[in-house]
């Protein structure tokens, strides 16, 4: 018997969806308050949170989270960092 494959997403009421949206939204509103913070950091924060990192990053695109470069090689990363209002 070949099981079919399943998209997990799909098995997932819309509500539920809906919820981790708006928790993911609270989580990168509430990280970025306090400034930029690297990625490797909020990847880390979010799945300590139990968080999809992919809402995460739904998010940041709606709330047009900026990216900014420190440094340059090795030694640089990548932050995210809310939009100066």
């Amino acid at each position: 018997m070949a099981n079919p494959v399943r998209n997990p997403l799909r098995t997932v009421p819309r509500p539920q969806r809906k919820r981790d949206r708006a928790a993911a939204r609270a989580f990168v509103l509430a990280l970025l308050a306090d400034g930029p913070v690297p990625i490797v950091q909020v990847r880390a924060q979010a799945r300590a949170a139990h968080l999809v990192f992919k809402h995460v990053r739904d998010v940041a695109r709606e709330l047009k989270v900026e990216l900014v470069r420190t440094g340059f090689g090795r030694g640089g990363y990548w932050s995210w960092q809310l939009p100066a209002a």
